[in-house]
Parts: C-alpha cells; structure tokens; sequence
C-alpha cells in the first residue's frame, strides 16, 4: 500500500513537470513570434531573421532544461540574459529600425552578431558538458560544499557584533544625508559613504558595504525561519539595509542582488517549481525598466512615461543595450583589432590604484562607445560577456569566456545541488552569486568583477568570523 502511495505521489510529480514544463514552451512560443506581428517584417533580411530564431530556439531549449534541474541556478540567469538580451530585445530594435545610442545596424553586422553568440552558447554548453564528464570520473562528485555553496551561521555573540555594526553604518548615513538623501535617486545618494575623487576607493567601499549589510540581514532572515530566533534584529537589519541602500537609490543589478536575496532565504517558497523564474521574468519586463526612472531624480510622475510609446518601447532604450554593444565590440575589433587581453587584465587588477598603474584600461564599455562616438559621448553602458570575450582575443576569447562560464556554471550549480543547499534551513551565499550573474553578463566586466568579487570575498570574511566565534 504504501509502495503504491509512493508510486501515484512519482507520477503526479512527474506530471506537474511535465505540464509546467509546457506552459514555459507555450509562452516563449508565443513570446518569440509576437515581434513579428507588431512590427512588420516586410523588407527585412530573412537570414537576419532566421539567425534571430536559431539562437532564440537554444536559448528557450536551455531554459526548459535548467529549469527542470533546479528551481534557481546560475544556468537558469544565463539562458533567460541571453534570451531577452540576445534575441528577444534585439530583435524587436532590428524590426523597428531603433537600436540604442543613436545606432545603426547593417544586416552583415546583425548576421555577423549572432553568429557570435551562437558560438559563445556553444562553447558554454562544452564547458558544461566537460564539467558534467569531470563529475562522472569522480573528479568534483565527492567535492564536499565549497564556500559559495555552503550553510552560513552566526554565533549569537557575532550576530549582535555584526549587527550593532549595522545600525552604527544606517546612524551615519542619516547624519551624513539626511533622510531625503537617502531615500533619493541614484545620482543623489551615491556619494554617501565616499565622497572622494578615487574611484578605486569607491569602488571597494561602495561595493563592500552592501555586501557586509546583505550578508547579515540574509543570516538573521534564515535564523527566523528556522524559529532559532525572534524576528527583531530582523526587522532592525531591515530597517538598516533599507536606510543605506533604499531601491531607488542603487543600480537595478545591487537592488536586485541585495533584496533579492534576502527574499529567497526569508520565503523560500520562492525556490519551488517556477515561481523565481516567472518572478525574474516579470522583473525584466517591469521592474528593470520602470527603477531606471529614478536614475536622475526621486519623481514617481515619470513611472507612466515608461510604458508611454508602448510596451515594446521599452526594448530599444538604453535598459536593453547589450546586444547594440556586441555589435560595437565587432566595429572596434574590425577597426583596432582586439585588445590581447588587455581589457580583461584591467578587469582582475580593478583594484590596482591608476597612481600605480598610469595607464590601466577603463571599463570595456566605455572603451567601445568611444570609438564611436568620441570622448565626450556618455559611456556609462554595458558590455555583454561575449563582447568582452570579442575584444579581448577575437573569436578565440569568445570561445574561451563561454567554456570557463560553463565549467564555473555547471560546477557551482551541481554543489549546490548536491549538497542540498537548495534546502529551506540553509543560507547559502550562493544566492548572491546568482543574481550577481545578471550583471556580469550584462557587463562590463571590470564593474562585474569588482562587485562580484566584493560579495564573495566579505561573505569569505564573515565565513571565517562565524567558524572561529
């Protein structure tokens, strides 16, 4: 009987998967051809098009897949970055003729693109492939859990330490700005704890910080749901981060990574089934455009402004211009030819002062919208992965940055997998890695690296503090 009850428990898993497996199908079917209904097609490059929907046919195929391994991953971010970065968003500029940054975009370019980007997901697929193969030969398969995929505690005489530091950090920052500063808008509340003119120093305090803050308030997060504490120290930890970092006044990718998880450790329930990959998708099509709003200026009247030419208007901004970069990184190897891993260099040494090094690259980013454009041209942009691999060493870096983030991608998921990290008791900074991996796909990678780093070296730090208190 019992064996029975397990049997008909199997089956009814197995068909909920498979049914919500074909809702995700239904909706990136329908998702994929609607482009083609609103805007149309007449006059356009059928090879454009087509070299569109292959790349988007392997990008909808790995979503599917990643999504059946585990609820959240750093292979589910890859896939959905490249299906609304790399078809979904392009595809609707090259329709309507609208390209960020005052862009125009040959069919041989669009072609040329895309071809680039198939052969990035390829070589990730490989490195995903060669790392499941090391796990067969017992090379990772005992691999107990490493730091990022691994339970993170406080004692209770570090928690009140670590806490108390906290509230100390949210005093200053309302004495330094005042509550109006702090609930601001980014170009507002940027230089409240570092004014100076180094960006080195910046970048190390403005991306620490953060970290420190998310690090602990997670933990206490974690702690209420076990019932291993009252939720006070969470609620103050709340109140702090929110005071420091209000959403409005930090960029999307530090809003996403610091609120975002906390909410997956404080409602776990958002790891099952779908529900993070619908909430991440319904964040990309409202959240990520609609906080750009406050970028310059604390105004909600300009909320309606950002669906106001439509709702497809949104996928020719500046939000979306990654894909416009890549094309940019074609232009600047064509024109310069690649940088021999220059730009990647700079990237790792971002915390090596310019005083010391004169002549240390800028962002990539900024590298190509100036080869464009000029100098005095705004160069706060991006630089997707797969341009930076462009740049760097021409279609040998392509291939080179997809392999490594798929040997990174399926090693790091597989631990947390195995290790059961994705169980309801456990805080693991794994998370953080997650959706981190949003901007370091979206790039450039120097800022990536910095911040990315920054979060896995302070949550390194407390690791060592929780195992020695």
């Amino acid at each position: 009987m019992q064996n029975m009850n397990m049997t008909k428990k199997l089956l009814r898993t197995q068909r909920d998967g498979i049914i919500r497996s074909m809702i995700v199908v239904d909706f990136f079917v329908i998702l994929s051809v609607i482009p083609l209904g609103v805007f149309d097609p007449t006059g356009k490059s059928i090879i454009c098009i087509l070299s569109f929907y292959v790349n988007a046919l392997l990008f909808a195929l790995g979503i599917v897949h990643a999504r059946q391994k585990s609820a959240i991953s750093i292979e589910l971010i890859f896939w959905i970055f490249m299906y609304f970065f790399m078809f979904f968003a392009p595809l609707i500029q090259f329709l309507s003729n609208k390209f960020p940054w005052n862009g125009k975009v040959s069919e041989t370019e669009i072609v040329q693109a895309n071809a680039v980007v198939f052969l990035f997901v390829l070589l990730y697929l490989l490195g995903q492939y060669t790392a499941k193969r090391a796990m067969l030969k017992n090379a990772w398969k005992k691999e107990k859990a490493d730091f990022l995929t691994s339970n993170l505690q406080f004692s209770n005489r570090l928690a009140i330490a670590l806490t108390l530091i906290c509230c100390l950090l949210a005093f200053y920052a309302v004495f330094k700005a005042g509550l109006r500063g702090i609930v601001a808008s980014r170009n507002d509340a940027t230089k409240v704890f570092y004014s100076g003119s180094n960006t080195t120093v910046r970048l190390i305090v403005e991306s620490v910080i953060p970290a420190f803050m998310a690090y602990v308030t997670a933990e206490s997060a974690q702690k209420v749901r076990n019932k291993t504490e009252n939720p006070f120290r969470f609620i103050v930890l709340s109140l702090c981060i929110l005071i420091c970092f209000f959403p409005t006044a930090i960029p999307r990718y530090k809003m996403a990574t610091i609120y975002g998880t906390i909410a997956v450790v404080a409602f776990p329930q958002i790891k099952k089934k779908d529900r993070f990959f619908w909430l991440f998708v319904v964040a990309l099509f409202i959240a990520f455009p609609a906080f750009n709003t406050f970028r310059r200026e604390l105004s909600f009247d300009k909320f309606s402004s950002v669906f106001g030419d439509g709702v497809f208007s949104t996928y020719t901004n500046a939000d979306y211009d990654a894909y416009r970069m890549l094309v940019s990184g074609l232009r600047y190897v064509k024109k310069e030819g690649c940088t021999w891993g220059i730009q990647a260099l700079g990237a790792l040494l971002f915390f090596v002062p310019r005083s010391i090094w004169p002549s240390k690259p800028v962002g990539s980013g900024s590298v190509l919208i100036r080869n464009e454009f000029g100098n005095d041209y705004f160069s706060n942009v991006s630089c997707p992965l797969v341009a930076e691999g462009y740049i760097n060493l021409g279609l040998v870096g392509v291939a080179l940055f997809g392999f490594l983030l798929g040997l990174f991608s399926e090693r790091t998921d597989s631990l947390y997998r195995n290790n059961h990290c994705d169980s309801e008791n456990v805080f693991s900074p794994y998370y953080f890695l997650v959706f981190q991996m949003f901007f370091l796909l979206r790039g450039d990678l120097m800022s990536g690296i910095a911040y990315t780093l920054a979060f896995v070296l302070t949550g390194r730090i407390l690791k060592k503090l929780s195992e020695i208190s």
